[in-house]
């Protein structure tokens, strides 16, 4: 389902990010599909294609969990229209190339209580980054639909953590952490695709062509300069950034911001970027 929907919201949504998940989704069906035919298929394998065939499901699952370490608190920030940039990119990309080379030790050396601490403690970090986001910018979150998807997000965190202790413990528990992870992630995603595509398909029965961002501009009647300042946010600026490449004065672009969500009657920059979103 995940997959199916992805798809779809891929097609009528040119968001950079679709064509990844695509294919992280495809890789773990793949490796689904892979271990039922090791495990459960009544066609004989010897030794060596047994190992080769499990090399390969375990290299993919190494590379999706390093994809999802930088995935998951990018589609948070992205969800609630907060910045995404350094010192995020630098610093869960390099959690996610640390994961990597511990999951190809783990490969080689398994069962290594090692590399199980510093995949928990990525993992936990990573966790607690995106539940810290989200309950610090909830509140100004009016957008409802937003708002179902950063609770699904809160709720399937504060499920892990408990999880997450009890595997420290527990043998069982903390081998089939991976699954429950992916597991929480696939209905955080479900719940956002059923959503994104559900509302698309909406707006394409009541309105049959898409109203460009001028024409939003228009109807909140956006002055040019402002117009420049909600591009400026699009891309994660801040104030002091807008004011610097505007070359206007700090005090300048808040009052812009002011007149904006005054225009728009909104409270954050992430409603504004929600209310914008379907015409960039």
């Amino acid at each position: 389902m995940d997959l199916a929907l992805a798809i779809v919201y891929s097609w009528f949504k040119k968001v950079p990010w679709t064509k990844i998940y695509i294919v992280f989704v495809a890789s773990l069906l793949g490796c689904i599909g892979m271990q039922m035919l090791v495990y459960w298929s009544d066609i004989s394998f010897n030794g060596l294609t047994s190992f080769v065939l499990m090399t390969i499901w375990r290299s993919i699952l190494v590379a999706d969990g390093a994809f999802l370490l930088t995935f998951i608190p990018y589609f948070t920030t992205w969800i609630i229209a907060h910045p995404w940039r350094n010192p995020y990119k630098s610093i869960f990309f390099s959690c996610s190339a640390i994961y990597l080379v511990v999951g190809i030790i783990s490969i080689v050396q398994p069962y290594n209580m090692m590399i199980d601490v510093i995949e928990f403690i990525l993992g936990g970090f990573v966790l607690f980054f995106c539940l810290f986001v989200l309950l610090k910018n909830y509140k100004g979150i009016e957008n409802r639909w937003v708002r179902l998807i950063s609770r699904t997000i809160i709720i399937a965190g504060l499920i892990m953590i408990p999880i997450s202790i009890f595997g420290i413990f527990f043998k069982l528990v903390r081998e089939s952490l991976s699954s429950i992870i992916y597991l929480c992630f696939g209905i955080i995603m479900l719940v956002f695709l059923f959503i994104a595509n559900r509302k698309h398909f909406i707006e394409m029965k009541s309105e049959p062509e898409k109203p460009s961002i001028d024409d939003f501009f228009e109807h909140y009647h956006i002055t040019d300069r402002e117009a420049e300042i909600i591009k400026l946010i699009k891309q994660g600026k801040t104030a002091k950034e807008i004011a610097a490449d505007l070359d206007i004065s700090v005090n300048t672009v808040n009052n812009h911001i002011a007149n904006i969500y005054s225009k728009t009657e909104v409270r954050s920059r992430i409603d504004l970027l929600n209310l914008f979103q379907e015409g960039w």
